[in-house]
């Protein structure tokens, strides 16, 4: 799993077997669809009855004098029929040694990347009125894109269909690293922070305004996303202080979600930054410092990007202040959110671990993500989580459990640290949060080790549950299926739970409750998370997936939860 995650897989090496449809099976060989700028011509899969519009797109390219600008919207008409039968390229990838090995990224990439993509079921107008999932993938920020394969949209069309509940689902890129998140006292006068961002929201305007086209209802969008991408959905639910556009009626966020996990830099920090990519491009004397690095090559850009670290900033504006202060002051859109974390989230970003508390507390402070800024903060941290610590009600690995060399005696804490601290804390606070508000809040565990994750490095750890929520049986774009299982009986289960996650996801989508899935076996109910009763289903593929109390580590969460401006944040 340290390895590649990514491998060049076409969308289309899997074919479903027959499975009845609530739509009609016909459906032309190029269907075609008029937008707002023109006509577009996608590409009708046959394997799947489906109906693919791919690398479309709904921004300008953000290249030239639009380089580090917010995204400049099409005020155009296409003079010819647009094909969409291929995926554009992705946005430039970066992935920094944080403990993990870079992702072998092989798709074709570009800075002209501002393109999305659609997948509906064949046989479907204008007058569907189809329920519309929005993905917005993760990757720190720094890695990712719409044509990866581990997103692949049509086994949970499928999924959608078979259920009686067609769903269409879209995928875009967004603008990465320095290209999306450029920051330092020239961008912010000049009002262009948070370009990644913004790309998201253009992307989802463009939804709003073309999906009824395509039979989709640009009334009932579930906008989702894992990782950064949960971040992402944090930070449209929260933006503009709240302002409800219209863009989307609900939200599910998987391992984030606007309690951010990571610290906001400093406006020093990103001027320390920003001076690099003017000394990595012969920048630093101009006196337009955006001009010359719009005129600059993409070759020294690239090159001092793959040497940074560029997330997303509070700007007074998208992001208005941070996260905890809007969840606080209630100053986010009212909507139904499914918000989750997995058991082990912290193991991925562990890397050796650490073997002394002195080396806990100094990588306490210099963690990539979030760092406490006050020495009391680091005392409470030390106290919560003593060595050795024991595993929680939660599952979280104990420390009884040292892995072999090169693992360092304390992986374990660490691991329970950095998972606690970066997204396990967030969802609970997000979840009181929801609740206090009267708003409707499903929550979850994903506690199951797909095929090819080592049980004690790897554990449930962060990204695990993609897999299952896309119901990517054949591991398209992946090393290893999620569900190559070699014992039929467990191989049985995890195929199951994959089915039953995709599900949940597509009812919440369609029903704004996940126990619509149409699985008469699986009788649990789901219920809604509330201060009485503050509970998760645990989607556990080895047993069967069941309810548990929320009430676990509740003051090594706090610390989190209740110092939220120490971790800038």
């Amino acid at each position: 799993m340290r390895s590649s995650l990514i491998t060049a897989v076409g969308l289309f090496n899997f074919v479903f077997s027959a499975a009845a449809s609530v739509l009609p099976r016909q459906a032309p060989q190029s269907p075609t669809v008029q937008v707002t700028n023109g006509t577009v011509e996608g590409l009708y899969s046959s394997s799947y009855s489906q109906d693919h519009f791919l690398g479309i797109p709904f921004a300008q390219p953000p290249t030239g004098s639009r380089r580090f600008d917010h995204p400049h919207s099409i005020n155009e008409s296409w003079t010819s029929t647009l094909s969409a039968t291929s995926y554009g390229p992705i946005c430039p990838n970066y992935l920094l040694n944080i403990g993990i090995d870079p992702l072998d990224i092989t798709y074709e990439q570009s800075e002209d990347c501002l393109t999305l993509n659609i997948v509906r079921p064949a046989g479907i107008d204008s007058n569907a009125k189809l329920p519309v999932m929005f993905w917005i993938y993760g990757g720190a920020f720094q890695e990712g894109g719409g044509a990866d394969g581990r997103y692949n949209m049509s086994y949970m069309v499928q999924n959608s269909v078979d259920m009686g509940m067609p769903t269409i689902m879209v995928n875009f890129n967004y603008r990465l690293g320095g290209w999306g998140f450029l920051a330092g006292d020239d961008v912010k006068s000049a009002g262009k922070l948070n370009g990644g961002l913004l790309d998201q929201r253009m992307a989802l305007q463009w939804v709003h305004e073309n999906i009824e086209a395509f039979g989709g209802d640009p009334g009932n969008v579930t906008i989702f996303g894992e990782s950064a991408g949960a971040a992402s959905v944090g930070f449209h639910l929260l933006a503009y202080g709240g302002r409800d556009d219209g863009l989307f009626q609900a939200a599910i966020a998987e391992s984030g979600g606007p309690f951010y996990y990571g610290s906001f830099p400093s406006d020093e920090s990103s001027q320390t930054q920003y001076a690099a990519v003017l000394a990595g491009t012969n920048c630093t004397t101009s006196t337009d410092t955006l001009e010359c690095l719009r005129s600059s090559s993409f070759t020294d850009l690239d090159a001092v990007f793959a040497t940074q670290w560029w997330v997303p900033s509070v700007d007074g504006d998208f992001i208005p202040q941070y996260n905890s202060l809007s969840l606080a002051s209630g100053n986010f859109i009212n909507v139904p959110l499914l918000i989750g974390t997995n058991t082990d989230e912290g193991k991925l970003f562990t890397g050796y671990g650490v073997n002394s508390t002195e080396e806990f507390a100094e990588a306490v402070l210099t963690n990539t993500f979030n760092r406490p800024q006050s020495n009391a903060t680091l005392d409470l941290i030390l106290e919560a989580y003593p060595f050795p610590g024991a595993a929680s009600a939660a599952g979280a690995s104990d420390d009884s459990i040292i892995p072999s060399a090169p693992y360092g005696e304390q992986y374990m804490r660490m691991a329970r640290y950095l998972g606690d601290s970066l997204f396990i804390a967030g969802r609970r606070y997000t979840c009181q949060v929801w609740n206090d508000n009267n708003l409707p809040v499903y929550s979850y565990r994903f506690n199951t080790i797909p095929a090819g994750a080592d049980p004690i490095i790897w554990g449930a750890t962060h990204y695990l549950e993609v897999g299952f929520v896309f119901d990517n049986v054949p591991g398209t774009g992946m090393d290893t299926s999620s569900f190559a299982i070699e014992d039929s009986d467990r191989r049985q289960k995890y195929l199951a739970l994959g089915q039953l996650m995709s599900r949940m996801w597509l009812s919440f989508a369609n029903t704004h409750s996940p126990n619509n899935h149409q699985i008469s076996n699986f009788t649990t109910e789901w219920p809604l998370y509330s201060a009485d009763a503050p509970t998760n289903i645990v989607f556990d593929g080895n047993t069967t997936s069941y309810i548990e109390s929320d009430n676990w580590r509740t003051d090594a969460l706090n610390i989190f939860i209740d110092n939220a401006l120490d971790f800038s944040r």
